[in-house]
């Protein structure tokens, strides 16, 4: 089965979600996620290459309802607003705030999608849906700046997102939220340029149907993201959190080898393959 639309990649992701939630030891329970996945869903998790990849959905949500959390309970943000949110299911069955607002950006077609698999259940925040396309750089800067005008402290989410953008999307969407002060903190996943090959050759045809295809990686060298108004605050590799949360990647004991015998300059590079940042304004 191949992916038909980028929407597809949202239900490809929650049935790995449904799957994590069904281990005895799940590090990620999503009540919601075999629902929202669908047949179709299962249907492509069954028929992509799966090597890894649901061990790397299951760590990406479980750091990143983490982070968001320790964000609510620690800086105080009033705010999350997740990009191209997909069938994230957090303002639903994260444990909220019952003021914080919750602002879910996606195509109308899938936040469509969302809201009949998902009716008839209470978000735990204040929760809102905007149908909007995020390519459209007018009317996202639109939005933003009305979010900004409306929040004090704001938390971004762009999960699933920079790797599908090319190179100047990136840098312009970048841009456009380091402009608005409201949004102080920006968790995203990204990968080096190795994984973002190994990837492109692993899933790139069965994404190309959909318009779709993996192609942009964070820079090796260089402070990409500073250069754009964000500082680094951490970063959390999906190889490290795989060791412990006993999700290993296959072949990790082979990668250790890679990283032991690679050359001081490198070492830092492979180590940074693929996990998740958190970004502050600078």
């Amino acid at each position: 089965m191949q992916i038909q639309n980028i929407s597809d990649t949202a239900l490809w992701v929650a049935e790995y979600r449904a799957r994590e939630g069904d281990r005895p030891d799940a590090i990620v329970r999503d009540p919601f996620a075999r629902r929202l996945a669908g047949e179709r869903g299962a249907e492509l998790a069954r028929s992509l290459p799966g090597s890894g990849m649901e061990a790397v959905m299951a760590l990406r949500t479980r750091v990143i309802d983490d982070l968001i959390l320790e964000a609510i309970s620690r800086e105080r943000v009033d705010a999350v607003i997740s990009l191209a949110a997909g069938l994230d299911s957090r303002p639903f069955r994260l444990e909220l705030p019952p003021d914080l607002r919750w602002v879910e950006v996606d195509l109308p077609p899938l936040l469509a999608y969302k809201q009949e698999k998902l009716a008839g259940e209470t978000p735990r925040c204040r929760y809102e849906a905007v149908a909007l396309d995020l390519a459209d750089v007018e009317a996202r800067r639109a939005l933003f700046t009305r979010l900004g005008a409306e929040v004090k402290s704001a938390f971004v989410l762009t999960e699933g997102l920079l790797v599908y953008l090319p190179a100047e999307a990136v840098t312009g969407l970048a841009q456009d939220l380091a402009a608005v002060p409201a949004f102080d903190f920006w968790a995203a996943d990204v990968m080096g340029e190795d994984a973002l090959k190994y990837m492109a050759r692993t899933y790139n045809t069965a994404l190309k149907k959909g318009q779709a295809r993996m192609q942009w990686a964070l820079p090796a060298r260089g402070d990409f993201f500073g250069k754009l108004g964000w500082h680094e605050v951490s970063f959390a590799s999906f190889v490290d959190l795989g060791r412990q949360y006993q999700r290993e990647m296959p072949f990790s004991w082979l990668w250790d080898v890679f990283v032991w015998l690679a050359p001081e300059p490198k070492k830092q590079e492979l180590r940074r393959m693929s996990g998740i940042v958190l970004l502050e304004r600078a």
